[in-house]
């Protein structure tokens, strides 16, 4: 469980940096990679230390992929965006 929180913990560090370093429509698109691909390499490896079923690492891969893409990308889009025009409005 520790890996997880680790997992995400860098992520939000990574977006933080892509955040301050990029402009524009590249610091959105990466922003939104490091929680996708770190949260679908690492989080599994919690579930093959706690239930030992090492030949659904990459099934689990793939849906924590797709589900953190979903929530990430769509979500977090949606709420990025809204955000960014409330912010140019109180300008």
């Amino acid at each position: 469980m520790l890996a997880s929180a680790a997992a995400t913990f860098v992520a939000s560090i990574l977006t933080y940096i892509a955040g301050k370093k990029l402009k524009g429509s590249l610091k959105v698109i990466l922003g939104f990679l490091p929680p996708i691909i770190l949260n679908a390499i690492i989080v599994p490896f919690t579930f093959l230390t706690v239930f030992e079923l090492k030949q659904l690492y990459l099934l689990s891969s793939i849906q924590i992929f797709i589900g953190q893409a979903i929530s990430v990308c769509f979500l977090g889009g949606i709420i990025y965006f809204t955000l960014s025009k409330i912010k140019k409005r109180s300008k």
